[in-house]
Protein backbone atom coordinates (compact mmCIF):
# COMPACT_ATOMS: atom_id res chain seq x y z
CA UNK A 1 0.00 0.00 0.00
CA UNK A 2 1.52 3.73 -1.18
CA UNK A 3 0.78 6.65 1.41
CA UNK A 4 1.31 9.47 -0.48
CA UNK A 5 2.14 12.91 0.67
CA UNK A 6 0.41 16.13 -1.79
CA UNK A 7 0.89 19.53 -1.81
CA UNK A 8 0.17 22.70 -3.88
CA UNK A 9 0.51 26.07 -2.34
CA UNK A 10 -3.18 27.67 -3.94
CA UNK A 11 -5.08 23.95 -4.18
CA UNK A 12 -6.03 24.49 -8.29
CA UNK A 13 -8.36 22.72 -10.14
CA UNK A 14 -6.19 19.54 -11.09
CA UNK A 15 -4.76 19.43 -7.42
CA UNK A 16 -7.94 19.33 -5.75
CA UNK A 17 -8.83 16.12 -7.96
CA UNK A 18 -5.03 14.64 -7.17
CA UNK A 19 -5.86 14.99 -3.26
CA UNK A 20 -9.18 13.65 -3.79
CA UNK A 21 -8.25 10.65 -6.30
CA UNK A 22 -5.91 9.91 -3.78
CA UNK A 23 -8.30 10.82 -0.59
CA UNK A 24 -11.10 7.97 -2.01
CA UNK A 25 -8.40 5.48 -2.97
CA UNK A 26 -6.88 5.64 0.82
CA UNK A 27 -3.27 6.48 -0.54
CA UNK A 28 -3.40 10.04 0.88
CA UNK A 29 -1.32 10.44 4.10
CA UNK A 30 -1.13 14.14 3.89
CA UNK A 31 -2.56 17.34 1.59
CA UNK A 32 -0.40 19.95 2.34
CA UNK A 33 -1.38 23.61 1.15
CA UNK A 34 -1.39 27.28 2.60
CA UNK A 35 -5.17 28.42 2.91
CA UNK A 36 -7.75 25.81 3.39
CA UNK A 37 -11.59 26.27 3.60
CA UNK A 38 -13.87 24.13 4.55
CA UNK A 39 -18.10 24.54 4.99
CA UNK A 40 -18.87 25.61 8.62
CA UNK A 41 -15.33 26.25 9.38
CA UNK A 42 -13.69 30.50 11.00
CA UNK A 43 -12.48 30.54 7.25
CA UNK A 44 -15.83 30.21 5.80
CA UNK A 45 -17.76 32.64 7.87
CA UNK A 46 -15.04 35.20 7.12
CA UNK A 47 -15.42 34.59 3.50
CA UNK A 48 -18.86 36.38 3.12
CA UNK A 49 -17.16 39.27 4.08
CA UNK A 50 -17.46 41.09 0.74
CA UNK A 51 -13.29 42.33 1.08
CA UNK A 52 -12.09 38.72 1.99
CA UNK A 53 -14.46 37.52 -1.01
CA UNK A 54 -11.06 35.75 -2.48
CA UNK A 55 -10.87 32.66 -0.10
CA UNK A 56 -14.04 31.50 -1.59
CA UNK A 57 -11.55 30.30 -3.80
CA UNK A 58 -9.88 28.23 -1.19
CA UNK A 59 -12.71 26.06 -0.50
CA UNK A 60 -11.80 22.16 -0.18
CA UNK A 61 -13.66 19.22 0.11
CA UNK A 62 -14.74 17.85 3.37
CA UNK A 63 -13.17 14.11 2.53
CA UNK A 64 -9.84 16.33 2.48
CA UNK A 65 -10.38 17.70 5.28
CA UNK A 66 -8.80 14.76 7.64
CA UNK A 67 -5.66 15.28 5.78
CA UNK A 68 -4.94 19.15 5.19
CA UNK A 69 -2.31 20.69 6.65
CA UNK A 70 -2.64 24.49 6.18
CA UNK A 71 0.58 27.15 6.63
CA UNK A 72 -1.80 30.44 5.66
CA UNK A 73 0.27 33.43 7.19
CA UNK A 74 2.26 34.14 4.01
CA UNK A 75 -0.15 33.45 1.62
CA UNK A 76 -3.02 35.84 3.41
CA UNK A 77 0.11 38.35 3.50
CA UNK A 78 0.33 38.19 0.11
CA UNK A 79 -3.31 38.49 -1.08
CA UNK A 80 -3.72 41.45 1.04
CA UNK A 81 -0.62 42.92 -0.47
CA UNK A 82 -2.47 42.18 -4.02
CA UNK A 83 -5.65 43.99 -2.95
CA UNK A 84 -4.56 46.78 -1.64
CA UNK A 85 -1.88 47.41 -3.99
CA UNK A 86 1.23 46.85 -2.28
CA UNK A 87 3.28 45.28 -4.67
CA UNK A 88 6.94 45.96 -3.16
CA UNK A 89 5.74 42.83 -1.01
CA UNK A 90 5.08 40.45 -4.16
CA UNK A 91 7.15 41.93 -6.73
CA UNK A 92 8.03 39.16 -9.26
CA UNK A 93 10.81 36.73 -7.68
CA UNK A 94 11.76 39.53 -5.46
CA UNK A 95 8.98 40.14 -2.89
CA UNK A 96 9.33 38.58 0.38
CA UNK A 97 5.78 37.45 -0.10
CA UNK A 98 5.85 37.28 -3.92
CA UNK A 99 4.04 33.31 -5.33
CA UNK A 100 7.57 32.20 -5.78
CA UNK A 101 8.08 32.92 -1.96
CA UNK A 102 5.24 31.01 -1.27
CA UNK A 103 5.69 27.97 -3.28
CA UNK A 104 9.54 27.70 -1.23
CA UNK A 105 7.81 28.12 2.41
CA UNK A 106 5.34 25.85 1.90
CA UNK A 107 8.25 23.10 -0.11
CA UNK A 108 10.42 23.89 2.26
CA UNK A 109 8.17 22.86 5.13
CA UNK A 110 7.41 19.63 3.83
CA UNK A 111 11.00 18.74 3.60
CA UNK A 112 11.70 19.13 6.91
CA UNK A 113 8.60 16.88 8.03
CA UNK A 114 9.75 14.24 5.56
CA UNK A 115 11.77 12.10 8.15
CA UNK A 116 8.65 11.57 10.50
CA UNK A 117 6.06 10.91 7.43
CA UNK A 118 8.75 7.72 6.75
CA UNK A 119 8.50 7.07 9.87
CA UNK A 120 4.94 6.60 9.78
CA UNK A 121 5.01 4.52 6.32
CA UNK A 122 4.89 7.32 3.59
CA UNK A 123 6.38 5.89 0.72
CA UNK A 124 6.08 9.08 -2.03
CA UNK A 125 5.41 12.62 -2.36
CA UNK A 126 3.35 14.16 -5.59
CA UNK A 127 4.72 18.37 -5.71
CA UNK A 128 4.33 20.38 -8.93
CA UNK A 129 6.16 22.95 -10.54
CA UNK A 130 8.24 25.53 -8.57
CA UNK A 131 7.08 23.84 -5.53
CA UNK A 132 8.82 20.30 -5.27
CA UNK A 133 13.01 21.35 -5.40
CA UNK A 134 13.34 20.52 -1.55
CA UNK A 135 10.97 18.36 -0.43
CA UNK A 136 12.18 16.06 -3.38
CA UNK A 137 16.03 16.37 -2.65
CA UNK A 138 15.22 15.24 0.90
CA UNK A 139 12.75 12.33 -0.59
CA UNK A 140 15.76 11.04 -2.61
CA UNK A 141 18.11 11.07 0.63
CA UNK A 142 15.45 9.40 2.24
CA UNK A 143 14.21 6.71 -0.20
CA UNK A 144 10.96 8.39 -1.25
CA UNK A 145 9.23 8.13 -5.04
CA UNK A 146 9.05 11.72 -6.33
CA UNK A 147 6.00 11.91 -8.42
CA UNK A 148 6.05 15.56 -10.27
CA UNK A 149 3.04 16.87 -12.15
CA UNK A 150 4.59 19.78 -14.87
CA UNK A 151 1.52 22.07 -15.20
CA UNK A 152 3.28 24.56 -16.80
CA UNK A 153 5.41 24.78 -20.33
CA UNK A 154 8.38 23.97 -19.62
CA UNK A 155 10.16 27.57 -19.39
CA UNK A 156 12.82 26.77 -22.23
CA UNK A 157 10.12 26.79 -24.59
CA UNK A 158 8.26 29.25 -23.24
CA UNK A 159 11.30 31.29 -24.26
CA UNK A 160 11.08 29.88 -27.92
CA UNK A 161 7.50 30.52 -28.74
CA UNK A 162 6.75 33.83 -26.72
CA UNK A 163 10.12 35.75 -27.61
CA UNK A 164 9.11 37.19 -30.98
CA UNK A 165 6.00 38.51 -29.14
CA UNK A 166 7.96 39.83 -26.29
CA UNK A 167 10.04 41.71 -28.73
CA UNK A 168 7.84 43.04 -30.93
CA UNK A 169 5.39 44.26 -28.35
CA UNK A 170 7.22 45.70 -25.92
CA UNK A 171 4.60 48.05 -24.17
CA UNK A 172 3.36 44.72 -23.09
CA UNK A 173 6.33 43.53 -21.51
CA UNK A 174 4.92 44.36 -17.90
CA UNK A 175 1.92 42.04 -18.60
CA UNK A 176 4.59 38.69 -18.30
CA UNK A 177 7.37 37.36 -16.25
CA UNK A 178 8.84 34.65 -17.46
CA UNK A 179 11.55 36.42 -18.71
CA UNK A 180 12.33 37.89 -15.74
CA UNK A 181 12.73 34.62 -13.82
CA UNK A 182 15.92 34.29 -12.28
CA UNK A 183 18.67 31.97 -13.32
CA UNK A 184 18.51 30.13 -9.48
CA UNK A 185 14.79 29.37 -9.92
CA UNK A 186 15.24 28.09 -13.26
CA UNK A 187 17.93 25.95 -12.11
CA UNK A 188 14.93 24.38 -9.22
CA UNK A 189 12.44 23.97 -12.28
CA UNK A 190 15.20 21.75 -14.24
CA UNK A 191 16.26 20.03 -10.82
CA UNK A 192 12.90 19.08 -10.12
CA UNK A 193 12.49 17.65 -13.61
CA UNK A 194 15.70 15.33 -13.05
CA UNK A 195 14.55 14.80 -9.70
CA UNK A 196 11.29 12.95 -10.35
CA UNK A 197 10.41 9.24 -10.83
CA UNK A 198 7.98 9.90 -12.60
CA UNK A 199 6.03 13.09 -14.65
CA UNK A 200 2.85 13.43 -14.98
CA UNK A 201 1.58 15.72 -17.78
CA UNK A 202 -2.09 16.95 -18.82
CA UNK A 203 -1.95 17.28 -22.94
CA UNK A 204 -0.36 16.46 -25.85
CA UNK A 205 1.49 19.83 -26.80
CA UNK A 206 3.23 19.52 -23.13
CA UNK A 207 4.80 16.20 -23.83
CA UNK A 208 6.06 18.12 -27.08
CA UNK A 209 7.64 20.78 -25.08
CA UNK A 210 9.82 18.77 -22.97
CA UNK A 211 11.81 18.16 -26.03
CA UNK A 212 13.51 21.30 -25.23
CA UNK A 213 15.05 20.10 -22.37
CA UNK A 214 18.38 19.06 -22.91
CA UNK A 215 17.87 15.81 -21.23
CA UNK A 216 16.57 13.48 -23.59
CA UNK A 217 15.39 10.73 -21.09
CA UNK A 218 12.55 12.53 -19.30
CA UNK A 219 10.05 11.24 -22.14
CA UNK A 220 10.67 7.85 -21.14
CA UNK A 221 9.39 8.60 -17.32
CA UNK A 222 6.20 10.96 -18.21
CA UNK A 223 2.67 10.11 -18.46
CA UNK A 224 0.36 11.81 -20.31
CA UNK A 225 -3.28 11.98 -18.11
CA UNK A 226 -5.26 14.72 -19.36
CA UNK A 227 -7.36 16.82 -17.04
CA UNK A 228 -11.46 16.38 -16.71
CA UNK A 229 -14.10 18.29 -17.49
CA UNK A 230 -16.49 19.67 -14.78
CA UNK A 231 -20.02 18.17 -14.32
CA UNK A 232 -22.51 18.86 -17.07
CA UNK A 233 -25.47 19.98 -14.85
CA UNK A 234 -28.82 20.29 -16.06
CA UNK A 235 -29.03 23.99 -15.93
CA UNK A 236 -26.40 23.37 -18.72
CA UNK A 237 -28.52 21.26 -20.91
CA UNK A 238 -31.21 23.80 -20.44
CA UNK A 239 -29.38 26.71 -21.57
CA UNK A 240 -30.87 29.09 -23.79
CA UNK A 241 -30.33 28.95 -27.17
CA UNK A 242 -28.67 31.64 -29.09
CA UNK A 243 -31.01 33.66 -30.71
CA UNK A 244 -29.86 37.76 -30.69
CA UNK A 245 -27.76 38.71 -33.99
CA UNK A 246 -24.54 39.70 -31.24
CA UNK A 247 -22.22 36.99 -30.82
CA UNK A 248 -20.96 37.10 -27.09
CA UNK A 249 -16.91 36.43 -26.86
CA UNK A 250 -16.18 35.61 -23.49
CA UNK A 251 -12.09 35.43 -22.49
CA UNK A 252 -11.29 34.32 -19.23
CA UNK A 253 -7.10 33.98 -18.37
CA UNK A 254 -4.45 36.39 -16.88
CA UNK A 255 -4.11 39.27 -18.52
CA UNK A 256 -1.21 38.64 -20.88
CA UNK A 257 0.84 38.47 -23.76
CA UNK A 258 0.98 34.79 -23.15
CA UNK A 259 -2.56 34.77 -23.08
CA UNK A 260 -2.81 35.83 -27.12
CA UNK A 261 -4.57 38.90 -25.91
CA UNK A 262 -2.97 40.97 -28.18
CA UNK A 263 -4.10 39.40 -31.33
CA UNK A 264 -7.49 38.93 -29.23
CA UNK A 265 -7.78 42.21 -29.66
CA UNK A 266 -6.59 43.01 -32.76
CA UNK A 267 -8.84 40.50 -34.55
CA UNK A 268 -12.27 41.85 -33.08
CA UNK A 269 -11.70 45.26 -34.31
CA UNK A 270 -14.36 46.29 -37.18
CA UNK A 271 -16.29 43.73 -35.65
CA UNK A 272 -17.60 46.48 -32.92
CA UNK A 273 -21.38 46.29 -34.52
CA UNK A 274 -21.33 42.16 -34.74
CA UNK A 275 -19.64 41.14 -31.31
CA UNK A 276 -19.83 41.68 -28.18
CA UNK A 277 -16.43 41.03 -25.73
CA UNK A 278 -15.80 40.26 -22.28
CA UNK A 279 -13.07 39.75 -20.49
CA UNK A 280 -12.73 37.94 -16.83
CA UNK A 281 -8.93 37.96 -15.28
CA UNK A 282 -6.22 39.11 -13.53
CA UNK A 283 -4.38 42.07 -14.08
CA UNK A 284 -0.78 42.18 -14.04
CA UNK A 285 0.72 43.30 -10.82
CA UNK A 286 2.78 46.22 -12.98
CA UNK A 287 0.70 48.53 -14.55
CA UNK A 288 0.47 48.25 -18.65
CA UNK A 289 -1.28 51.23 -20.04
CA UNK A 290 -1.79 49.89 -23.17
CA UNK A 291 -3.77 47.19 -21.70
CA UNK A 292 -6.22 49.64 -20.03
CA UNK A 293 -6.77 51.51 -22.56
CA UNK A 294 -7.95 48.27 -24.50
CA UNK A 295 -9.95 47.24 -21.77
CA UNK A 296 -12.11 50.44 -21.65
CA UNK A 297 -13.28 49.05 -25.18
CA UNK A 298 -14.93 46.11 -24.05
CA UNK A 299 -16.44 44.59 -21.22
CA UNK A 300 -13.66 43.80 -18.57
CA UNK A 301 -14.94 41.73 -14.98
CA UNK A 302 -11.98 41.40 -13.36
CA UNK A 303 -11.34 38.33 -11.45
CA UNK A 304 -14.31 36.16 -10.19
CA UNK A 305 -14.69 32.65 -8.17
CA UNK A 306 -14.78 29.52 -10.09
CA UNK A 307 -18.39 29.35 -9.61
CA UNK A 308 -19.50 32.87 -11.06
CA UNK A 309 -16.84 32.12 -14.12
CA UNK A 310 -19.18 29.08 -14.93
CA UNK A 311 -21.99 30.90 -14.22
CA UNK A 312 -20.86 34.34 -16.62
CA UNK A 313 -19.81 31.50 -19.48
CA UNK A 314 -23.38 29.71 -19.11
CA UNK A 315 -24.56 33.64 -20.53
CA UNK A 316 -22.21 33.66 -23.64
CA UNK A 317 -21.95 32.25 -26.66
CA UNK A 318 -17.90 31.73 -27.60
CA UNK A 319 -14.71 31.12 -25.43
CA UNK A 320 -12.31 32.47 -27.09
CA UNK A 321 -8.32 31.38 -25.88
CA UNK A 322 -5.85 32.13 -27.82
CA UNK A 323 -3.15 31.21 -25.84
CA UNK A 324 0.19 31.10 -27.21
CA UNK A 325 1.66 28.78 -24.69
CA UNK A 326 -0.83 26.81 -22.47
CA UNK A 327 -0.07 23.12 -20.92
CA UNK A 328 -3.36 22.87 -20.69
CA UNK A 329 -6.02 25.26 -20.28
CA UNK A 330 -8.13 24.92 -17.60
CA UNK A 331 -10.91 27.19 -19.06
CA UNK A 332 -11.41 25.02 -22.38
CA UNK A 333 -13.27 22.01 -20.70
CA UNK A 334 -14.54 24.42 -18.15
CA UNK A 335 -16.49 26.33 -20.81
CA UNK A 336 -16.91 23.09 -22.85
CA UNK A 337 -19.26 21.95 -20.10
CA UNK A 338 -21.02 24.50 -20.04
CA UNK A 339 -22.31 24.31 -23.27
CA UNK A 340 -19.65 27.13 -24.79
CA UNK A 341 -17.86 25.75 -27.82
CA UNK A 342 -14.19 27.38 -27.39
CA UNK A 343 -12.29 28.78 -30.25
CA UNK A 344 -8.53 28.63 -29.93
CA UNK A 345 -5.08 27.73 -30.35
CA UNK A 346 -2.88 24.13 -31.35
CA UNK A 347 -0.42 25.13 -27.96
CA UNK A 348 -3.28 23.86 -25.76
CA UNK A 349 -5.32 21.07 -24.96
CA UNK A 350 -7.87 22.01 -27.44
CA UNK A 351 -6.34 19.64 -30.10
CA UNK A 352 -6.57 17.27 -27.88
CA UNK A 353 -10.55 17.12 -27.20
CA UNK A 354 -11.78 19.48 -30.21
CA UNK A 355 -12.22 18.35 -33.44
CA UNK A 356 -12.12 22.00 -35.56
CA UNK A 357 -15.40 22.89 -37.21
CA UNK A 358 -17.55 20.45 -34.82
CA UNK A 359 -17.27 21.08 -31.06
CA UNK A 360 -15.10 24.20 -31.50
CA UNK A 361 -12.62 25.60 -33.60
CA UNK A 362 -9.01 25.61 -33.82
CA UNK A 363 -6.52 28.30 -35.25
CA UNK A 364 -2.51 28.95 -35.46
CA UNK A 365 -1.37 30.90 -32.36
CA UNK A 366 -0.46 34.00 -32.96
CA UNK A 367 -1.80 34.56 -36.32
CA UNK A 368 -4.35 37.61 -35.76
CA UNK A 369 -5.70 37.16 -39.23
CA UNK A 370 -6.51 33.40 -39.02
CA UNK A 371 -8.14 34.32 -35.61
CA UNK A 372 -10.27 37.14 -37.31
CA UNK A 373 -11.31 34.95 -40.36
CA UNK A 374 -12.84 32.23 -37.95
CA UNK A 375 -14.74 34.95 -35.68
CA UNK A 376 -15.66 36.52 -39.36
CA UNK A 377 -17.21 33.12 -40.13
CA UNK A 378 -18.76 32.92 -37.17
CA UNK A 379 -21.01 36.58 -37.51
CA UNK A 380 -21.90 35.12 -41.26
CA UNK A 381 -23.12 31.54 -39.73
CA UNK A 382 -24.05 32.15 -36.39
CA UNK A 383 -26.22 28.78 -36.70
CA UNK A 384 -23.03 26.84 -35.93
CA UNK A 385 -22.47 27.70 -32.68
CA UNK A 386 -25.63 26.55 -31.18
CA UNK A 387 -24.32 22.82 -33.33
CA UNK A 388 -21.19 23.70 -31.75
CA UNK A 389 -22.46 24.03 -28.21
CA UNK A 390 -24.31 20.52 -28.23
CA UNK A 391 -21.14 18.42 -29.66
CA UNK A 392 -19.05 20.65 -26.79
CA UNK A 393 -21.28 18.86 -23.71
CA UNK A 394 -21.00 15.70 -25.61
CA UNK A 395 -17.19 15.68 -25.19
CA UNK A 396 -17.43 17.40 -21.35
CA UNK A 397 -19.78 14.56 -20.50
CA UNK A 398 -17.22 11.86 -21.94
CA UNK A 399 -14.48 12.71 -19.59
CA UNK A 400 -15.37 13.55 -16.16
CA UNK A 401 -13.36 14.71 -13.45
CA UNK A 402 -13.72 11.13 -12.20
CA UNK A 403 -12.00 9.79 -15.47
CA UNK A 404 -8.64 11.90 -14.61
CA UNK A 405 -9.13 10.32 -10.82
CA UNK A 406 -9.22 7.09 -11.71
CA UNK A 407 -6.43 7.13 -14.39
CA UNK A 408 -4.23 9.41 -11.95
CA UNK A 409 -4.19 6.34 -9.01
CA UNK A 410 -3.87 3.82 -11.54
CA UNK A 411 -0.48 5.12 -12.58
CA UNK A 412 0.73 5.74 -8.48
CA UNK A 413 -0.13 2.10 -8.17
CA UNK A 414 1.36 0.39 -10.86
CA UNK A 415 4.55 2.87 -10.56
Amino acid sequence: MKNIILSHPTGNANSRNAAKAFAESQILDSFYTTISVFEGSVLDKISRIKYLAELKKRYFESVLKPYTKSMPSYEIVRLLSQKFGFTYFIDHDKGKFCIDQIYKKLDERIADSLFNHKIKGVTGIYAYENGAYHSFRRAKELGLKCYYELPSVHWRKVHDLLKPQYEKHTQWRNTLNVFNDTGEKRMRKDEELLMADKIIVPSSFMLKTLSAFPKSNLITKTKLIPYGFPEVSASVLNREVKKDKRIRLLFVGNLSLQKGIINLFEAVKGFEKFIELTLVGAMPLKRCLVLENELQNHNYLGTLSNPDVLKIMRKNDVLVFPTLADSFGLVISEAMSQGLPVLTTERSAGPDFIESGVNGWLFEAGNTEDLKYKIEYLISKPGVINEASLKAIETAKNRPWSVYRKELVETIRVD
